[in-house]
């Protein structure tokens, strides 16, 4: 079953998932309250550009397959590229906890992966 993965991506990027990030894209309460609570079943194109806009990643990223365990798909089927764990982790937790003298060498880390990871 296909899921949206809002809630999970939002945390990752280093926002609280709630509704109010939702809202101020446009989407109303009730849409906005039910993609945050994995509820949604379906959204417009236009709402799906726009989250991938401002999430700056792909429908890809904030779509979660679960397969069905009494129906379960081909281990080589192509949905299963679209599971993702749940409950992720936000570095931005991680981050919260380091020192000065850490957070500068977080920092240099994540500045050489990003310049090596745009090089490409």
């Amino acid at each position: 079953m296909l899921k949206f993965y809002i809630k999970e991506v939002l945390r990752v990027k280093g926002y609280k998932p709630n509704t109010h990030i939702l809202q101020r894209m446009g989407l109303r309460y009730t849409a906005a309250n039910r993609l945050i609570k994995g509820e949604t079943r379906s959204l417009t194109l236009d709402h799906l550009e726009m989250l991938c806009v401002f999430l700056n990643c792909t429908p890809n990223d904030i779509l979660n397959f679960q397969t069905d365990t009494e129906n379960p798909l081909n281990a080589e089927h192509p949905l299963n590229t679209l599971a993702k764990p749940l409950n992720q982790e936000s570095p931005i937790d991680y981050i919260k906890t380091l020192t000065p003298e850490q957070a500068i060498e977080a920092t240099a880390l994540v500045k050489a992966f990003w310049e090596k990871k745009t090089k490409k």
